[in-house]
């Protein structure tokens, strides 16, 4: 346990270690870990006000209910994904008495939190009809990180080091795991390799599939596709700045639709045009701001064919690229977001109903912050 002080605010951090590349044993065991120290750390800190609690992983809002039981403190609690559903639909969870009780358990997360935060008012309305909770369902969008690492970005920077010349550059930057489809951007190289010679495929990442797509585009020798190593997140701005197009893409899985990915909008604030290979609330907000171009989830040829598109045409990149940073300035703008969840946690610190009457004075700021 590390207690820091950041900008005059008392973080606790709770140093458990975790890795993309860890299978879902380890994984498990990992945020248990870190769910033990923590629960110790919440009952015995200083009282706050008010908990936020994120998930994934869902054991998180265990702190959020601990503190409300026997603290008398309300929690807010931000679903940033349908962790449990995706659990489920990949198979990560199979024995179905388990599925019951985690199902439960999902459902006591909604019912005791004072406020629920989702991504998407889709992926709420979504929430609310399945668990047909009362508990009030809000929307505050996962912003961008860009511009608090390096607000003037260098577009030639990367470009040097990844010595493309002239090249169109699309880029993929995050984990490349079993969810994340990253088999779609060996799919693309293949076909496009031919008719956009032009074109660059950068996947910038780990994840537990690196190695595989790695070997497999050696084996079809795509010399349009490069597999690079993590960049520091200081970097990302010169990295996205150096590329042309933005891709994100998912495994064929339904459920996925209704997640969130951070790369939209990092993307959209560094003004880059977007291709996700799926729909859901992302791909429609991409269609209203014509910020990027979709295709429906297993149509490859329509992901390969919006690559190409975008590609092969500068001004339909200018004309999206602009419409991105647009939506980004309305939707992923930090201070806004951060305004509009702390009014959330201000009502839900005002409106005290669903916990115990509290003894002593309130404190202001909580200790405690960390996540696995």
């Amino acid at each position: 346990i590390n207690r820091i002080n950041v900008n005059g605010i008392a973080v606790t951090v709770i140093n458990v270690r975790y890795e993309q590349q860890f299978g879902y044993g380890r994984r498990i065991w990992s945020f248990l870990k870190w769910l033990t120290v923590a629960a110790f750390v919440v009952l015995s800190a200083r009282r706050p006000d008010v908990i936020c609690v994120s998930s994934p992983p869902l054991t998180v809002v265990a702190l959020g209910m601990l503190a409300r039981m026997f603290r008398s403190v309300p929690f807010v609690f931000e679903m940033v994904d349908p962790y449990l559903d995706a659990a489920v639909a990949l198979g990560a969870v199979r024995n179905r008495l388990l599925i019951r009780m985690l199902r439960k358990y999902e459902e006591q997360c909604f019912s005791q939190a004072a406020a629920v935060v989702t991504e998407h008012e889709l992926v709420g309305e979504f929430m609310a009809r399945k668990y047909n909770t009362r508990t009030p369902i809000e929307t505050v969008y996962y912003p961008s990180d860009t511009d608090l690492y390096n607000p003037n970005p260098d577009r030639e920077r990367f470009r040097r080091q990844w010595q493309v010349g002239e090249k169109v550059v699309a880029v993929y930057t995050g984990s490349m795991g079993r969810v994340h489809g990253a088999d779609s951007l060996v799919e693309a190289a293949t076909r496009l390799k031919d008719s956009h010679p032009d074109l660059l495929i950068l996947a910038i990442g780990n994840g537990t599939e690196k190695q595989r797509l790695e070997a497999l585009g050696r084996r079809q020798e795509l010399t349009n596709l490069r597999f690079l190593p993590p960049v520091p997140k200081a970097d990302i701005p010169d990295v996205l700045a150096g590329a042309d197009i933005g891709l994100v893409s998912v495994a064929p899985i339904p459920i996925l639709e209704y997640t969130t990915s951070n790369k939209l909008s990092d993307y959209c604030k560094m003004g880059l045009p977007v291709v996700l290979n799926y729909g859901g609330w992302q791909a429609m907000e991409l269609d209203k701001y014509q910020a990027g171009l979709w295709s429906p989830m297993n149509d490859t040829d329509g992901f390969v064919e919006n690559i190409g598109k975008l590609a092969s045409d500068g001004r339909l990149r200018e004309k999206m690229g602009a419409n991105a940073a647009k939506m980004a300035a309305e939707m992923f703008d930090r201070v806004k977001m951060a305004r509009r969840l702390e009014k959330i946690l201000e009502r839900a610190v005002g409106n005290r109903s669903c916990v115990a009457a509290p003894s002593g004075n309130l404190q202001a700021k909580s200790e405690f912050s960390g996540r696995a």
